[in-house]
């Protein structure tokens, strides 16, 4: 990935803000087990929503 594809992805909203939930998963996503796992990460099904 060049840096004008990495620059084109950092600018779209959407992906910015599932970064930031993914810094923090605990903060905006349910409790572990209910499709988050501190040791698997996030369900896509989550994010979607």
């Amino acid at each position: 990935m060049d840096t004008k594809d990495i620059f084109k992805v950092l600018s779209n909203e959407t992906r910015l803000q599932i970064l930031q939930w993914l810094k923090d998963p605990g903060t905006h996503f349910p409790a572990p087990g209910d499709g988050y796992s501190e040791t698997e990460g996030v369900c896509v099904s989550l994010i979607q929503k």
